[in-house]
């Protein structure tokens, strides 16, 4: 599957406002084994482990992450992680592109 991060503005983001980056994780499965690890630059920012389907086939999911950046944000790098817990030999850890953010001081 495929795993990509979006934000929900196009262009630069001001400081002390609130956004929201999504992760999208295309055809993975079992999704209730499914952990979403948000990084943020480098380090681990957030979990999310609440995915729940009655469905065992392969699905596609969001996980959503609310920043509210600073201008010491500004070319911040995110990550998203997808890992399935499957024991010892489960598939590999599947790792977004960084996405990096632009923010600008509302004082400018």
């Amino acid at each position: 599957g495929v795993i990509s991060i979006t934000a929900n503005t196009a262009g630069a983001m001001a400081e002390g406002r609130n956004y929201t980056l999504t992760c999208h994780i295309e055809n993975i499965a079992p999704v209730q084994k499914l952990t979403v690890k948000w990084f943020k630059g480098g380090r681990l920012f957030k979990e999310d482990h609440g995915h729940h389907s009655s469905s065992l086939g392969p699905q596609n999911v969001t996980s959503d992450l609310q920043i509210v950046p600073d201008i010491s944000d500004d070319g911040a790098q995110y990550k998203c992680m997808a890992e399935l817990d499957l024991g010892p030999g489960g598939p590999p850890k599947q790792t977004s592109d960084p996405f990096n953010i632009t923010v600008y001081s509302k004082l400018a």
